[in-house]
């Protein structure tokens, strides 16, 4: 009776086991997948905050560059002056707007396509300011003969457009050079003649009504 009760006690023990086995199995195949997946998940999130601090930082220095180039190109830049070397003399008529393409020695396709955009925009929105020499259009080479002073003084580095309005019985020269205008728009022909028009027409403005103060003071 003995020997029967524990051989029934074996198969027992042996018939849990077996059952249990896969259960035990399921349990450690599903903890290993999960943490093979959190593992996985750790070096996803790992390279995605590796890359996004290296867009930051080529972010940062793509910005800095502008800046650079804002800066020594008189990108936006606004200033006054009485004369302006090698570009507005004291003949130069008041209430009236200079407007001067610079370039290089080497001029690139964008910078030729810019030449051609100017002289269009005064052509065909400026052709009356044109005929009374209120609106006048001048190409310079800042890297020319006899150019340095210019170049020293707006801080020329590559090519850009300057709208220099004659204003006053003084006839002090309001300088604002559109650098970061022109490239933004560059490949977009209308855009650039439409901003071109808007800027130049503003200038007029600013100095027909900084003249029209002077003549009645």
């Amino acid at each position: 009776m003995f020997v029967f009760f524990g051989a029934s006690c074996v198969h027992v023990v042996v018939l849990v086991v077996a059952l249990g086995t896969p259960d035990f199995c399921a349990k450690e195949y599903f903890m290993n997948n999960a943490m093979k997946s959190e593992r996985y998940m750790d070096h996803t999130a790992s390279v995605l905050l590796r890359w996004l601090l290296i867009a930051l930082i080529l972010l940062g220095f793509a910005g800095a560059l502008f800046k650079f180039i804002e800066h020594h190109s008189g990108a936006g830049r606004q200033a006054s002056s009485k004369i302006v070397p090698g570009l507005v003399g004291p003949e130069a008529k008041a209430g009236s707007v200079l407007v001067v393409m610079f370039h290089g020695n080497e001029e690139c396709g964008p910078c030729m396509n810019m030449r051609r955009l100017v002289a269009e925009t005064i052509t065909n929105a400026f052709s009356k300011e044109a005929a009374t020499g209120t609106v006048n259009l001048k190409v310079v080479n800042y890297d020319g003969s006899g150019n340095d002073g210019i170049k020293r003084w707006l801080g020329m580095v590559l090519s850009t457009i300057g709208l220099f309005g004659v204003q006053g019985a003084g006839k002090s020269v309001k300088v604002r050079m559109l650098t970061d205008r022109v490239w933004a728009l560059h490949g977009d022909d209308t855009a650039f003649r439409k901003m071109l028009n808007g800027e130049i027409r503003k200038m007029l403005l600013e100095v027909t009504d900084a003249d029209a103060t002077g003549t009645r003071n």
